[in-house]
């Protein structure tokens, strides 16, 4: 009578055994399934100014982020540092990564156009005193597209004598832009004009 008890007792412990192991196998599988299926890589975006912190979700990207990347190559594309008929065009192709084709075929497009007026012309973009991001600075129009406005001080000159000197606004689109990394780590790229450029009152003092 003792030994049944005991090969009882051996048995109901194999079989809590054997669930344990149907339980446990089930858990990895599913963890193994929630593994392969994770995304492989994960974007954050954090804005400029961290000082009052911040909370940023995966693969979200802030106006913030938005317009200090648009401003950033926007100015680096349009300066230029002393022949506009080849640096704009060596411009294009140093930041071509942020740029897309059809703002790529327009600035060729605007080179040849104004060969003759911008040959020998320097030009420099600089902020307007004052200005900074706003709310009303950055829209977003659709899924990962929005529109920048961006205020700059435009002077150019020629052979050394300033020929403008101007408040300009720029509104640009931005679109988020799937490139190497490694050429972009932004994921974003300026995709044109998406209305004449503006020019602003300009402000003494």
């Amino acid at each position: 009578m003792r030994f049944k008890s005991e090969v009882e007792n051996l048995s109901q412990q194999v079989r809590y055994l054997n669930r344990i192991i149907i339980v446990g196998s089930v858990l990895m599988l599913i963890a193994l399934v929630g593994w392969i299926s994770a995304p492989k890589e994960m974007t954050l975006y954090y804005p400029p100014d961290l000082r009052n912190g911040a909370t940023v979700k995966a693969n979200e990207i802030p106006p913030e982020v938005v317009y200090s990347f648009a401003h950033y190559i926007f100015q680096h594309v349009q300066n230029w540092e002393s022949n506009g008929a080849s640096d704009y065009e060596d411009n294009r192709k140093r930041y071509r990564a942020f740029l897309t084709p059809t703002y790529q075929a327009f600035i060729r497009d605007d080179i040849e156009n104004r060969k003759v007026d911008i040959v020998n012309r320097r030009r420099e973009l600089h902020p307007i005193p004052g200005s900074s991001y706003e709310t009303k600075s950055v829209s977003l129009v659709g899924p990962n597209s929005w529109i920048v406005w961006m205020d700059f001080h435009v002077k150019e000159f020629i052979r050394g004598t300033l020929v403008k000197d101007v408040y300009i606004r720029y509104p640009m689109k931005v679109v988020k832009y799937q490139v190497a990394r490694e050429a972009n780590p932004w994921q974003l790229a300026l995709a044109g004009y998406v209305e004449e450029p503006i020019q602003l009152a300009k402000r003494e003092g």
